[in-house]
């Protein structure tokens, strides 16, 4: 499977800006990177869960925890407050949505695997 999101977003910490900048280098999203709120740490991952289910294009987030924990719970489990994925900072994890309202973990990767 190929990473190819159409835009890239990001919180508005200088630390994921950075994070979604070299991860555009590589992806090259065509509508590029976007400063996005809805990201914090402590913001409410229904914001994006409603974002996310009016979207059809592929997209990346670069965001925080537990944000993005809660907000993978919400989409694998309708819970929030599910841990499903145990992440770890600079951890990614691809969802693949099957269709409007149910999704799947396509890959994962932790930084162990990509530190030499």
């Amino acid at each position: 499977m190929q990473v190819k999101p159409t835009a890239i977003h990001h919180s508005g910490k200088a630390r994921a800006r950075h994070t979604a900048l070299i991860l555009a280098d590589f992806l090259r999203p065509p509508e590029g990177i976007r400063g996005s709120g809805g990201l914090g740490p402590t913001d409410n991952p229904e914001v994006w869960y409603k974002l996310l289910a009016g979207m059809e294009e592929d997209v990346m987030l670069v965001g925080h925890l537990p944000l993005l924990s809660r907000l993978t719970g919400m989409l694998l489990a309708k819970d929030k407050e599910e841990t499903i994925v145990d992440f770890k900072m600079g951890g990614m994890v691809c969802l693949n949505r099957i269709h409007s309202e149910k999704w799947q973990i396509e890959w994962m990767i932790i930084p162990e695997l990509i530190r030499g």
